[in-house]
């Protein structure tokens, strides 16, 4: 079975990942994406090497829709097991919300079983991301209902638990190469909020407040360092 797919941010490329059974029977694996709802082989990785596989095919793009994988086996005599059980990834959309703000709307992760999805949102462009919020499994979409200024730059990511994390190994199941424990989106970032934006707003008072809402522990995150502040 597949243990987990993901986005990577880096690279914006799937990334699949199982956990290897200590067999010497078996030779590889086969690796199987949906198009057009068919599951076509698209990789084979030899059981030797990292059970680990970025999906570098082109025209693939995690920033337009999500992906369907499963995963097979096959022996030193080329007799092919019966496919996974299917693993999906986390596609998410963005688009302004009435009278500002955002919405988010993503598809449910299938593969494994997890309480939540959590939101993080970078407002500053740097790559620093901050939990924003959180949602109970099932729920597919969050309003952010901050007001950012005209030409701020926003993004937003999705991420979920792995129960116990995805182990890759080379050789044999004992010698780890990457521990996955959570599973991404892809990242939205808005570049400009020009359109969105509230004129007369700029970054320097610009506040931030999460979790929102709280059990009364919570940050307050200024866009700019000041002193003798009061809020």
């Amino acid at each position: 079975d597949l243990c987990a797919v993901t986005v990577d941010p880096t690279s914006t490329k799937n990334v699949l990942i199982w956990e290897k059974p200590a067999s010497a029977s078996i030779d590889s694996f086969r690796i199987y994406r949906e198009i057009a709802s068919v599951y076509t082989h698209i990789a084979s990785v030899p059981y030797y090497s990292l059970s680990e596989l970025t999906d570098t095919t082109n025209g693939v793009n995690p920033n337009i829709t999500s992906y369907k994988y499963e995963i097979s086996s096959v022996d030193s005599c080329g007799n092919e097991s019966p496919l996974s059980l299917f693993h999906q990834t986390i596609h998410m959309q963005v688009s302004p919300a009435a009278p500002w703000g955002y919405n988010l709307n993503w598809n449910d992760y299938i593969g494994f079983t997890f309480p939540q999805y959590r939101i993080w949102r970078d407002t500053i462009g740097l790559g620093i991301y901050h939990r924003a919020d959180s949602v109970s499994f099932s729920n597919n979409s969050w309003t952010d209902i901050n007001n950012y200024s005209i030409q701020d730059t926003v993004s937003y990511f999705i991420e979920i638990d792995h129960a116990t994390g995805c182990v890759s190994s080379i050789k044999n199941p004992g010698t780890m190469a990457t521990n996955l424990n959570s599973s991404k989106s892809n990242v939205y970032k808005i570049a400009d909020t020009t359109l969105t934006g509230v004129p007369g707003v700029t970054d320097n008072y610009l506040v931030t407040i999460f979790p929102n809402p709280s059990t009364g522990l919570f940050t307050l995150e200024l866009n700019n360092n000041m002193e003798g502040g009061e809020v």
